[in-house]
């Protein structure tokens, strides 16, 4: 059996090394307000942004679940309850009026 997801990891590094290669001489400054940083290359700028943007996004993500996951659960469990509430009541409530009023045999 080929290992294809070995060697389309090969693959996927060998383009990157070639990018880093073709770009090791493109260099930009980076500025963030109080702080530059010069001559950054630009093959690792790229990637560092995107780093950057996936942790914010998982940041983002986990505050999100954390403010409205709990609480979406809480609701869940609450409505749970009430309809198990109101189908134990229905029961009751049906086999109170067949202990009342008994089927007939003849219907």
């Amino acid at each position: 059996m080929i290992p294809w997801r070995l060697i389309l990891l090969l693959v996927i590094l060998t383009v990157f090394i070639v990018f880093a290669g073709f770009n090791i001489d493109n260099t930009s400054d980076i500025s963030f307000g109080f702080v530059t940083i010069s001559e950054v290359p630009v093959f690792l700028s790229i990637p560092f942004a995107f780093v950057l943007g996936a942790f914010l996004t998982i940041g983002f993500h986990l505050i999100g679940y954390v403010k409205y996951g709990k609480q979406s659960k809480i609701n869940k469990k609450r409505e749970k309850k009430e309809k198990s509430q109101k189908k134990k009541e229905e029961d009751e409530k049906q086999n109170q009026d067949e202990s009342q009023n008994p089927p007939s045999p003849f219907d």
